[in-house]
């Protein structure tokens, strides 16, 4: 662990001076920035009360060279800077319900997700942790974003892409609800800039709107507290980022394709996400091409979420079919979960306690391991 002493100096117009001392303890040497305290209204329970957001964490240090970044939509693909379709090919790990998610996140864990030909990995990130922590489980935000920073600077300096997506939780303002708030917003108002010089991260809006119409899910709305799709991107755009943006279909992420392209978003960077699961209607492969194949010759979509989520992990005959298909017609595919908590069925996990390869992602490994990378 090192100690690094910031001196920050002329922060007002009257020349005032302040001394800000950081500790960060890191598998590797970051530095921290942080900006001046942020205040918004709190979501839940009382609109009045005002939450003072923390300083936010930032990594400085550089990536070497050799790194992939430069990720671009072109059309109705992703590119490289060579302009070189890029099919993310990841997993899913799934921390959401930890404030303190470092074992879930750690090189460790994502050094054995490599092991499975990956070139990508998604972490799932709480705004409300993100912004305020959670006394419960004794986790600061700084200490929060302290774990997320060491993450994704990890994943991408071992040259794996990164999406950062927002999920709400059942401790959380956002317990139940059916499309972002304000507390989503704030969010990406803090996080969207932190990654903006590195375009090999990719921004995850809001996890499974549900039960809206497509108006209030592009639009949002007013009387519900809604923050609409439109206004994620667009607060994401005035920070100064320019990364990949995904965006998921009002229908728990399922139906994206029925939206396009009446409700596509405005402006660039732009790409959506669906997610596909043995209980949904993506069940039935009779669904596929409306759900989400015919958009995919028009626009770029990643399935950032797929996997078996029956009683008895059942569907192995369904995940042998649906692999190939998402595997030919979109940008990326992410299996859920990159787990060992023991739970195997309906909240499948990839692997085992042990970290080994777990008799439900047997055969996403084989797929995986069997597919060509980029």
């Amino acid at each position: 662990m090192k100690k690094i002493l910031l001196i920050i100096l002329l922060l007002t117009m009257g020349g005032a001076l302040a001394i800000v001392s950081v500790s960060m303890a890191m598998a590797q040497n970051y530095s921290a920035i942080l900006p001046a305290p942020q205040t918004r209204a709190a979501v839940s329970p009382n609109p009045q009360t005002h939450v003072t957001v923390p300083p936010v964490l930032k990594t400085n240090t550089p990536l070497p060279t050799n790194i992939p970044a430069n990720l671009q939509v072109n059309g109705s693909h992703i590119v490289n800077s060579q302009g070189k379709s890029v099919f993310l090919k990841g997993v899913d790990i799934s921390a959401e319900y930890l404030c303190s998610p470092t074992r879930m996140f750690s090189l460790q864990q994502l050094q054995n997700a490599q092991t499975w030909n990956i070139n990508a990995v998604k972490l799932t990130i709480n705004p409300q942790f993100w912004l305020e922590g959670r006394n419960a489980q004794g986790c600061s935000s700084s200490q929060y974003q302290s774990d997320i920073a060491a993450a994704i600077t990890h994943a991408r300096h071992m040259g794996l892409y990164v999406i950062a997506a927002a999920y709400e939780w059942s401790g959380s303002p956002q317990a139940g609800l059916k499309m972002a708030t304000k507390l989503t917003q704030q969010f990406w108002q803090s996080f969207a800039p932190l990654y903006a010089g590195d375009t090999g991260v990719l921004y995850e809006t809001f996890n499974e709107p549900q039960n809206i119409t497509p108006e209030q899910w592009l639009n949002g709305d007013t009387g519900k507290g809604y923050v609409g799709e439109q206004q994620l991107a667009d607060t994401i755009r005035q920070t100064g980022a320019n990364n990949i943006i995904l965006i998921d279909g009002p229908t728990w992420s399922g139906k994206i394709g029925l939206l396009l392209p009446q409700y596509a978003l405005k402006g660039s960077n732009i790409a959506y996400a669906a997610h596909i699961w043995s209980n949904g209607s993506n069940r039935n492969p009779a669904n596929w091409a409306a759900n989400w194949e015919n958009a995919a010759a028009k626009y770029p979509i990643v399935i950032t979420e797929f996997g078996d989520n029956s009683p008895h992990c059942s569907y192995t005959s369904w995940l042998q079919q649906v692999m190939p298909v998402i595997a030919q017609n979109t940008d990326g595919m992410f299996a859920w979960a990159f787990n060992s908590d023991g739970a195997m069925c309906g909240r499948p996990n990839l692997i085992s306690k042990s970290g080994a390869v777990s008799a439900y992602g047997l055969p996403i490994y084989q797929f995986f391991k069997n597919m060509s990378g980029n």
